[in-house]
């Protein structure tokens, strides 16, 4: 079975259980936007001690900044600091409201506040972690000239995107594609890559399913992350693991067909990966140690990780209690 495997760092806290699988087992990391911003240079030695020279991935994390402002702020109501960096680092728009207010649809109509907002997130992916890298002590003994191909920058960049459900596609769908043109139109020397944050319901409406991917077809995208919101594979019904399928399928076909990674996915997007359910679906998917095979929109960002071990018959992850 060929398949893409992704693998997802999202806080240093997982190291007193993760064992660092050979870098022939994946093929890159995602790395999330707020631990970039928090903890640039330890992300940096980590790329370069741990998974150089697999490529890398920032998710951006911008829907973060829809959501209610209890789910980025601590039990004294104050802005998370790894969030807080994150979002100084996209620009005015964000800062001035992260924390105070979610952000709207209503709050993004102005376009040079749009164009500044997703040149501030690409800028952000592209540089604040290579810069690092090339500066690092570690790097010294690396020449990247003499190694075509494993530069420091990320292998791709993601255009800045908001989560949708059935009940908010319609305000937020014009957002996200006209978010991602401007990162097409801004970035032409590193693949663009869109980023797809849907509720369950969403995979079981094709009308739905069709707009989004018909909106998307227009944009020259190099590819898709997708992220179903708390889709555990393992028990899911299976008109939803057929909207999966569907989707995916769809997003390859006007991708190229390119990179179509699923985010958070588990055995049967392996699957999807191959041709044991016909024509392949997904060109990757992406486990994380910490959230594993499924993850919830809400909360955002990451947390102490609880220990779980993955039991191959079943294919399934499990608490060491249980």
């Amino acid at each position: 079975m060929s398949s893409n495997h992704w693998m997802m760092f999202s806080t240093f806290a997982e190291q007193r259980h993760f064992v660092y699988p050979r870098k022939d087992t994946y093929h890159g990391i995602i790395l999330n936007a707020n631990m970039a911003a928090h903890a640039p240079d330890g992300i940096a030695r980590f790329i370069l001690t741990r998974t150089y020279p697999q490529r890398y991935i920032i998710d951006p994390m911008t829907h973060a900044f829809q959501h209610d402002p209890r789910h980025i702020t601590d039990s004294e109501g104050k802005v998370k600091r790894s969030v807080m960096k994150m979002a100084e680092q996209y620009g005015e728009l964000i800062a001035d409201n992260v924390g105070k207010r979610p952000l709207l649809p209503s709050m993004l109509q102005d376009k040079d506040q749009r164009k500044d907002f997703v040149e501030s997130c690409l800028n952000f992916q592209e540089s604040h972690i290579s810069q690092r890298i090339e500066t690092s002590d570690d790097a010294k003994y690396i020449n990247f000239d003499e190694q075509p191909g494993t530069a420091p920058k990320p292998f791709a960049l993601l255009a800045p995107y908001f989560y949708m459900k059935e009940a908010t596609a319609d305000l937020w769908l014009d957002i996200n594609v006209k978010l991602a043109e401007l990162a097409v139109e801004q970035k032409e020397d590193i693949p663009i890559f869109g980023m797809l944050v849907l509720s369950q319901g969403i995979l079981l409406n094709d009308t739905l399913v069709n707009e989004i991917v018909e909106k998307f077809k227009s944009i020259s995208l190099n590819g898709f992350l997708i992220w179903i919101d708390d889709l555990n594979e393992g028990v899911a019904e299976e008109s939803h693991l057929k909207g999966l399928i569907s989707l995916g399928r769809k997003l390859r076909a006007i991708s190229g067909p390119g990179e179509v990674i699923n985010l958070h996915g588990g055995y049967f997007s392996i699957l999807a990966t191959s041709e044991k359910l016909g024509s392949p679906a997904l060109s990757g998917v992406c486990h994380g140690p910490e959230f594993g095979e499924y993850r919830p929109v809400i909360p955002v960002g990451g947390g102490i990780p609880i220990a779980r071990y993955y039991i191959p018959l079943l294919h399934q992850r499990i608490r060491y209690r249980e």
